[in-house]
Order: structure tokens, then C-alpha cells, then sequence
């Protein structure tokens, strides 16, 4: 008898630190994925500041082109005299 409840106290400490190094495993990836989403959730924002900028820059080249294109306008109407 003494030898069953020795095996059953082996057995129950054991199963205590079977269930604490699975508890600590755990917790190290519950971190792991905490760090995960957070470096996604940095991706995302860092790529949505850099499609905001696309666009700033695309509506600068777009003004410019425009600007580029009212003074070429200019310059052939102030030039398209002298070729008369």
C-alpha cells in the first residue's frame, strides 16, 4: 500500500511540474504572439504612412506637370508670334 501512495505522490509531482513547464511554455508564446501582432500592427501603419506619402507625391508630380503645362501654353503663345 505504502507503494501505491508512494508511485501516486511520484506521480502527482510529476503531473505539478509537467502542468507548470506547459504553463511557462505557454506564457512564452502568449509574449511571443503579443510581440508578433505589435510588429504587424507596426507593418500596417508604417506601410499606410508610406501610401499617404505616395499620394502626397503623386498630387505634387500632377500639380507640377500641370504647372509645366500652363507655362508651356505661355511660352508658345508668346513665341508663336515671331513665327509669323
Amino acid at each position: 500500500l505504502q507503494g501505491v501512495l508512494r508511485a501516486e505522490q511520484e506521480l502527482t509531482v510529476h503531473l505539478r511540474e509537467t502542468h507548470a513547464a506547459i504553463e511557462g511554455q505557454l506564457a512564452a508564446l502568449r509574449d511571443q504572439l503579443k510581440a508578433e501582432r505589435q510588429k504587424r500592427a507596426a507593418v500596417v501603419k508604417r506601410r499606410g504612412d508610406l501610401q499617404v506619402q505616395v499620394e502626397q507625391l503623386q498630387a505634387q508630380v500632377a500639380a507640377q506637370q500641370a504647372e509645366m503645362a500652363v507655362l508651356m501654353d505661355k511660352l508658345v503663345r508668346v513665341r508663336a508670334p515671331e513665327a509669323v
